[in-house]
């Protein structure tokens, strides 16, 4: 008896010692790509730390966020049917399609590597396609999507808008300011932004991400869970570049040869240490996709610029002294030939936020800090109605309280859409890797959805995802080794 019992137990050993060795090796592998990683939850964000090569770093972003990153792709899939009649396939295919030949190896490795992280979390059914899609679905929906001339060919014009299509117009909106010298309290660089866009899938895009790559600068960005660049377009990087964005409204034309917008800002945003570097990595290989101003510092010179970047024209403009703003319209001669926006209609709200933002802007002239920027982000004096009011035209946007909607952007009367969060830095804070955040509102107000709904069930086709979004105080963020 106690022999049997013996020689099973040597039998045991004998088949641990031989599989062992494969069961170690992928166990310390998952120890070793997660080393370094962690993830914390502070006023309604979630910050993530991640380090390494490549396949590391995606690997790391993956496993943190898999659950958010499942979650925001079944909503994303949801509203992108709702409101360009294509199903999660079609993007993928068409990811694939464009930019399989011309993505970056690094970058192709850090999406698979983000795959596997994500199935090493216990999430099944997203491998690197969904994430290309994913990373890439504004320039896929807003600006190839309306070159596509029949969804059953698949004949495309030449980067235009194809007769027999309704466009959407591209619908992210921000308010965002760049001062520097003269303009500010103490001469520093000051950078605020406010990022608007649907409610209905806005709650995911929550994730600070601090990212050390093998290569190039330490990046800390906003974004979506499971993005590589942080497409709420708020970047510090440790080459002491500061840079933001807001999307020039109705823009029109795609190059689909090109680079993603996504790839492009990643580069910019990893290996670029000056203002002349930063643009021409970004005006390189341009799809259209993502046509924004862009507000870029300098913290090492005080220098600041803007960066109009359309598809065939950009403009710049740099100074030492002064200030920019943000509003989402171009004013370049040559970009504005690049839209179809309506530049007499004194009631858009790119036009009304731009007469607000520069009123403010000289109010406080050599006043600018942290403090008036945080103060700028929750500002609703509506100029075209002569009186502090929550619209779609003010700097702190509420589209779902307006009667007017947001036609320019293809949103309805109310329609359940604004601005969701803001950030801020100035020069001292950026040379530390530090800024303030707040998510929601910049004015302290709360969507709940369950009234919002109640007041508009027009928009009950959103009830399955729609949620609250609950404005929290100002937080700081900074990288912690």
């Amino acid at each position: 008896m106690r022999r049997g019992i013996l020689c099973r137990a040597l039998l045991m050993v004998a088949i641990v010692l031989l599989i062992s060795p494969k069961i170690a090796l992928a166990v310390k592998s998952h120890e070793e790509l997660i080393k370094g990683a962690y993830r914390e939850e502070k006023e309604g964000w979630i910050y993530i730390h991640i380090e390494g090569d490549p396949y590391k770093l995606g690997y790391q972003r993956g496993y943190l966020v898999a659950t958010e990153t499942d979650k925001a792709l079944e909503v994303m899939k949801f509203y992108l049917k709702n409101a360009t009649d294509k199903e999660w396939n079609w993007y993928r295919n068409a990811a694939k399609k464009q930019w399989e030949k011309i993505m970056p190896d690094e970058y192709k490795k850090e999406f698979e590597g983000m795959a596997d992280g994500i199935a090493a979390a216990g999430v099944t059914g997203i491998d690197y396609l969904d994430l290309w899609a994913w990373n890439g679905w504004i320039d896929l929906a807003w600006y190839y999507l309306p070159t596509v001339s029949s969804a059953e060919t698949g004949d495309e014009t030449q980067f235009g808008i194809a007769p027999n299509l309704k466009r959407h117009p591209p619908g992210p909106g921000c308010s965002a300011f760049i001062a520097t010298g003269d303009a500010t309290r103490d001469g520093r660089i000051v950078l605020t932004h406010s990022l608007w866009y649907d409610y209905l899938f806005c709650n995911y895009w929550n994730v600070w991400m601090d990212m050390v790559p093998e290569k190039g600068y330490r990046i800390i960005t906003q974004g979506f869970p499971g993005w590589i660049y942080g497409g709420t377009d708020f970047w510090i990087n440790s080459g002491g570049l500061m840079v933001s964005e807001t999307t020039i409204s109705e823009f029109v034309g795609y190059n689909p040869k090109a680079l993603p917008n996504f790839v492009r800002i990643r580069k910019a945003v990893q290996y670029a240490n000056n203002i002349d570097d930063w643009i021409k990595i970004m005006v390189t290989s341009v799809n259209g996709a993502y046509a924004n101003d862009w507000l870029i510092g300098d913290i090492k010179t005080g220098e600041i610029a803007r960066l109009e970047l359309g598809l065939k024209n950009y403009h710049i403009w740099r100074t030492f002294n002064g200030y920019y703003v943000g509003s989402n319209m171009a004013l370049s001669p040559e970009v504005k030939k690049e839209t179809v926006f309506d530049y007499n209609n004194l009631n858009s709200t790119a036009i009304c936020r731009r007469l607000r933002e520069i009123e403010f802007m000289e109010s406080y002239y050599g006043k600018i800090d942290v403090d008036i920027a945080k103060k700028f982000q929750a500002d609703h004096y509506d100029p075209s109605h002569e009186k502090y009011i929550r619209t779609a035209n003010t700097i702190c946007g509420h589209v779902e309280l307006d009667p007017r909607g947001l036609p320019e952007w293809g949103y309805d009367p109310y329609y359940p859409g604004g601005s969701i969060c803001a950030e801020v830095t100035d020069s001292e804070l950026a040379d530390k890797m530090k800024l303030w955040a707040k998510w929601g509102h910049g004015c302290d107000y709360d969507f709940i959805a369950a009234d919002f709904l109640k007041k508009h069930p027009e928009y009950n086709w959103q009830k399955p995802y729609l949620s609250d979004i609950i404005s929290y105080p100002w937080t700081t963020f900074e990288i912690m080794k």
